[in-house]
């Protein structure tokens, strides 16, 4: 997303009128309280670990005393988060200024351990505890994002007195440490923004949906109340004929626009298993009658339940639309559509494409994701994500159905993740599996 889109878009999300942007603003201080008894019990450990380093470097009181005012907060968190359900709506939007309040407060502690107690010459204290700044700006980007202007003032408070300090020391090795921290502040923001403003244009898309589908049922409460008017009273049957003329107009329209909405992918924005399945019917008969190739793509994430157990769901989830996000950016003709197949694969289907050029897309992909370098610690293909891609392609002729070219997209796919995965297999290639590795291809 580029910087001035986003800007407007996050302009957009906090100006605009309408009912679902702002249940939208709203749901944001729903959606991160939840984690309050989380925060608390890591940062009890966190907490204690760092006093258990720090034990030797400075005062018992003064460690005693951080650690009550830093763990107080997370309870003030946690208070927050058993108060939430039976606040009114004024009393919400108190918690949640104090829950921003807190949360930035916990950064000044956090950013005080540093400050107070890594003692200037210890290359192990501060290194230890920059560690951990970097991982509880992380956590926070990735649990709070919801309530973005908390996490931008807990960046902030957490990593510029650290980074200035740094900076001002006189030490080339901690100045360069400095300039790194001056660099990760900013890129933490923007990552946290970009988010915060797929998570709200998500739930706006979500809230919209469902005041399409509350209104497409009023209006056909109506038609029964003006069906019942017309048993009722035959010498109204011209004005309420006209009536329902009417009202059969709004919910068609309605129905259409719940029908637009209902085919994109709700996590991801793309299009979802019901729109590729209908597109694969029409797109299949139309290079039937005109006896053309048509190509599919499946991609599957490597390792994604090992990404999802070692990142958490939120990660796995902001993965799905990034992979999403590259897909549909590949894509330059007008009829290839780009779809979420199911879980963490993906389909792309390419009418009037051979195999060969549907597989020369398919590595350009493969290569691109590479290059995006998303960290994954807990593949056993590269430190980096990665996918595995099966494509197929045929003419369809009366004797085949689509369903057989799906099949053997999906046979490609597996044979890709058979032969190490992180690579395209072609329809009709040799696999290089050996014998007995089906169990080890389960995610």
């Amino acid at each position: 997303m580029h910087r001035s889109h986003l800007f407007n878009e996050l302009i957009e999300l906090y100006t605009h009128a309408g009912a679902s942007y702002e249940r939208a603003r709203r749901w944001r201080f729903d959606a991160v309280v939840g984690n309050g008894p989380t925060d608390a019990a890591g940062n009890l450990v966190i907490t204690a670990a760092l006093a258990a380093i720090f034990a030797d470097t400075a005062s018992h009181l003064a460690i005693g005393l951080w650690l009550i005012a830093i763990n107080a907060l997370s309870l003030i968190r946690l208070g927050i988060f058993f108060a939430h359900p039976r606040a009114d709506q004024a009393r919400r939007r108190r918690l949640q200024r104090l829950f921003s309040i807190s949360l930035v407060a916990h950064a000044a502690l956090w950013a005080s351990s540093f400050l107070l107690f890594a003692p200037p010459d210890s290359i192990a204290h501060r290194s230890a505890v920059l560690i951990w700044l970097a991982g509880c700006a992380a956590w926070v980007v990735a649990a709070y994002t919801p309530l973005i202007e908390a996490v931008l003032g807990f960046l902030l408070v957490q990593l510029l007195p650290v980074s200035l300090v740094l900076l001002l020391s006189g030490a080339r090795f901690w100045q360069l440490v400095a300039v790194a921290c001056l660099m990760f502040l900013p890129t933490m923001a923007m990552v946290a923004l970009r988010t915060h403003a797929q998570l709200m244009r998500g739930t706006v898309t979500q809230f919209e949906k469902e005041e399409l589908a509350a209104a497409l049922e009023q209006e056909k409460k109506v038609v029964l109340e003006l069906n019942r008017d017309l048993a009722a009273d035959l010498a109204r049957r011209e004005r309420v004929e006209a009536d329902l003329r009417e009202a059969k107009t709004r919910a068609e329209r309605l129905a259409q626009e719940l029908e637009k909405l209902s085919s994109l992918d709700g996590l991801t924005g793309i299009a979802n298993r019901r729109r590729f399945d209908q597109t694969l019917a029409r797109e299949w008969s139309r290079a039937q009658r005109g006896e053309q190739s048509l190509a599919l793509i499946l991609c599957d994430i490597d390792y994604f339940k090992q990404y999802n157990d070692h990142y958490g769901h939120q990660a796995g989830d902001a993965c799905l639309r990034q992979l999403a996000k590259l897909l549909e950016g590949s894509l330059h003709r007008g009829g290839d559509l780009a779809a979420r197949y199911g879980g963490e694969e993906f389909a792309i289907l390419l009418p009037g494409l051979d195999i060969e050029h549907a597989a020369g897309l398919a590595e350009g992909i493969r290569e691109n994701l590479f290059e995006l370098g998303l960290p994954h610690a807990a593949s056993a293909v590269a430190p980096v994500l990665t996918a595995s891609f099966g494509v197929a392609a045929m003419v369809p002729g009366s004797e085949h159905a689509p369903d057989q070219l799906v099949q053997q997209a999906d046979q490609a796919l597996y044979a890709a993740k058979a032969a190490g995965r992180n690579r395209v297999h072609r329809a009709g290639e040799r696999s290089l599996a050996p014998l007995g590795t089906q169990d080890s291809l389960l995610h």
